[in-house]
């Protein structure tokens, strides 16, 4: 839908009667612009998963938002250190509050979008290394394609879940669920982050430079991963699962701070 101006600004998804994206689109868009643009992308993402029911509108988000930066790496718009760099800086948007009750229960915008993408950064990390790296969550998520489930479908969660999981010969999908569903879970980012080669404590801020970041992660194997399969976890030396297993948080207590 085309209104003055310029830039990509803002997108929808739907499934009434047949799948489709709504863009609102400057007149005066760029060529640089549309290149640059995650929002196209991230609608699209929407369409190739199924409807699930609202209390797991965080996987809807989550996945668009963890999917669109890949997806754009791959494509040769983004670079692995500008996708590493995000979610460095917005991962921590969704780790859970004080109040918080799982994700299935706490409907906020940190943890619908940025919490639902460290969901899918988890099961990707414990997917790769439970298959050395031979399958990640791209496999689970064609299964999901495969097997009819698209957005013109209404699927329960747990299914979706299922057929990813019997795609990649894991349970990992189903297992991270039921911890992260309805119990607010600390995940050691920190640790994460430098368990695969990424110290963003040099850094400084969230938002770093691509040169900062190269400087950071220079020794680690991740860096010189190949983009044009996964921006992900291309080395042997992963996490174990078990150390990456989120921890719950005692109750009542608020944010863990690295």
């Amino acid at each position: 839908m085309p209104v003055d101006g310029a830039g990509v600004r803002s997108g929808t998804a739907f499934a009434n009667r047949g799948s489709a994206v709504r863009i609102v689109l400057g007149r005066a868009v760029t060529e640089r612009q549309l290149a640059d643009d995650w929002i196209v992308v991230h609608e699209l993402v929407h369409l190739a998963f199924p409807s699930v029911a609202t209390e797991h509108h965080w996987i809807e988000e989550g996945l668009a938002t963890y999917v669109e930066s890949i997806a754009r790496a791959q494509a040769g718009h983004l670079s692995a250190e500008q996708v590493w760099a995000e979610f460095v800086g917005f991962m921590p948007k969704g780790l859970p509050g004080a109040n918080d009750q799982g994700l299935d229960h706490t409907p906020t915008w940190g943890r619908t979008y940025w919490g639902g993408a460290m969901f899918c950064l988890l099961a990707d990390v414990q997917i790769r290394e439970r298959t050395n790296n031979r399958l990640g969550l791209q496999d689970g998520l064609r299964a999901i394609v495969a097997a009819g489930g698209n957005m013109e479908a209404d699927w329960p969660l747990e299914r979706a879940l299922r057929v990813a999981d019997t795609a990649i010969e894991s349970p990992a999908l189903e297992t991270l669920y039921d911890q992260m569903k309805a119990t607010p879970v600390a995940v050691d980012l920190p640790q994460l982050w430098r368990r695969l080669g990424v110290e963003p404590r040099a850094m400084g801020c969230c938002w770093m430079t691509p040169r900062r970041l190269r400087r950071c992660a220079a020794r680690s194997r991740l860096r010189r991963a190949t983009v044009a399969e996964t921006v992900a976890f291309r080395h042997p030396g992963l996490p174990s699962a078990a150390a990456l297993t989120p921890t719950p948080l005692p109750e009542g207590e608020g944010l863990i701070s690295s």
